[in-house]
């Protein structure tokens, strides 16, 4: 499953809006195409890594998948200061020759900051984390994107009230295939019935580069079943889904 697919539809859950946005035609209400039909815009979203932003302009690179070619966009906006240079975060946007994963300027109407920002997973034990305890979650998507592991999911809950984070089992740090768990927490003291998109980047450039490694492992709970689900990413094989 595509993540760049999945984003759109969560765009307007979170984050930031930027304003004179609507120039492609429309009144920006339309949350399928928020520039409405004039121009035949697209609007796309992609998790990616900020590169430079100042009054001047934005520039934002990802891989679309494993080990893709680089793309880099530039836009002619300033994000805003919560969002730091070096950092993976969400966008949504329309490139300017309707063209999507081909280099070049875009107009960027959101964006917001990923859980993770694309540090390094802390590793942690099964005790220190109750044997991996978590909030049951519905994954959207799940893959590695150049040096990241980039994880999106739906959720019950509170956006701003929930924390996500993808941990390692420090006890297979060193194995050929290490493990590691998205592990969620949501306030139970404050009710929903809605459901938010959560957005997790992190990095595993040292672990993918290590001669020995095959791939990695990451774990989850289902919302659904309660029941711990697995899924390989490998570096000579398509991932595959299974429960523990």
């Amino acid at each position: 499953m595509k993540i760049s697919n999945i984003l759109i539809g969560a765009l307007m859950l979170a984050g930031t809006t930027f304003t004179g946005c609507t120039e492609h035609g429309g009144n920006g209400n339309d949350g399928n195409n928020p520039g409405g039909g004039g121009g035949g815009a697209n609007l796309f979203a992609d998790i990616v890594t900020l590169d430079y932003t100042s009054p001047g302009g934005t520039r934002v690179s990802f891989q679309r998948q494993g080990d893709s070619p680089m793309i880099n966009l530039s836009a002619a906006v300033e994000l805003p200061a919560e969002l730091k240079v070096g950092s993976r975060i969400v966008i949504g946007y329309w490139p300017d020759n309707g063209e999507r994963y081909v280099s070049g300027p875009i107009t960027i109407l959101q964006a917001f900051n990923t859980f993770g920002l694309g540090g390094e997973p802390r590793p942690y034990s099964a005790v220190q984390t109750n044997d991996w305890a978590s909030e049951g979650i519905e994954l959207l998507g799940v893959q590695r994107s150049g040096d990241y592991i980039d994880v999106v999911f739906n959720a019950k809950a509170i956006y701003s009230s929930a924390t996500a984070e993808l941990v390692l089992d420090r006890e297979t740090a060193d194995s050929e295939k290490p493990q590691y768990y998205v592990i969620f927490k949501k306030n139970t003291s404050v009710s929903t019935s809605q459901y938010s998109s959560f957005f997790l980047s992190y990095s595993i450039k040292d672990v993918w580069a290590r001669e020995d490694v095959k791939g990695v492992t990451v774990h989850y709970t289902d919302a659904n079943t309660g029941i711990k689900v697995s899924k390989d990413i490998l570096k000579i094989t398509q991932p595959s889904l299974k429960e523990d």
